[in-house]
């Protein structure tokens, strides 16, 4: 468990650099897009699409680290003080992220598929790298869940040894 916490520990801090990185991009291209569109009245048509897979790198690459920080919306269905039944909830919901992890990579090696049949309009590249991110994103994801149910199985096997304690 050590090792992958190590690993999720490094692809959490890479995936965190790279989402910045990729925003920081997004946002320039989008400046630069409505610059030349507004001031120098000459369209750039590749600004659009370089946007577009910013923004969707970002957003998936994000995704997977807000599993690590479990920073996705919550809905607290039971108050707090019901402490054994909220754990066994988070398990449930570690347990549920699997089944959307592996709908997330098996479509998206589907789309990643076609889209190499599919080029960009003004890119010279395939839309297969629009898609790409889907399973990979999933893949961290799924290195993430890992991580998190390990731990609330750990917490609530303590939780329980308390309890029995008791």
């Amino acid at each position: 468990m050590n090792f992958l916490r190590k690993v999720n520990r490094a692809l959490d801090s890479f995936l965190r650099k790279a989402c910045i990185a990729l925003l920081v991009v997004f946002t320039l291209v989008v400046l630069l897009q409505i610059a030349t569109r507004n001031y120098i009245k000459i369209p750039l048509d590749w600004t659009a699409e370089v946007s577009l897979l910013c923004f969707l790198w970002s957003v998936y690459l994000g995704s997977a680290v807000a599993i690590k920080s479990r920073s996705h919306y919550i809905i607290e269905l039971v108050p707090a003080k019901y402490v054994l039944v909220n754990h066994l909830m988070n398990i449930f919901a570690d347990i549920v992220i699997f089944v959307l992890i592996y709908v997330l990579v098996a479509g998206g090696i589907k789309f990643t598929e076609m889209g190499f049949a599919r080029y960009c309009t003004s890119l010279p590249i395939s839309m297969a790298w629009l898609f790409i991110v889907m399973p990979i994103s999933g893949v961290a994801m799924f290195l993430f869940g890992i991580e998190n149910l390990v731990d609330d199985f750990s917490k609530l096997k303590s939780l329980m040894g308390r309890s029995a304690a008791q």
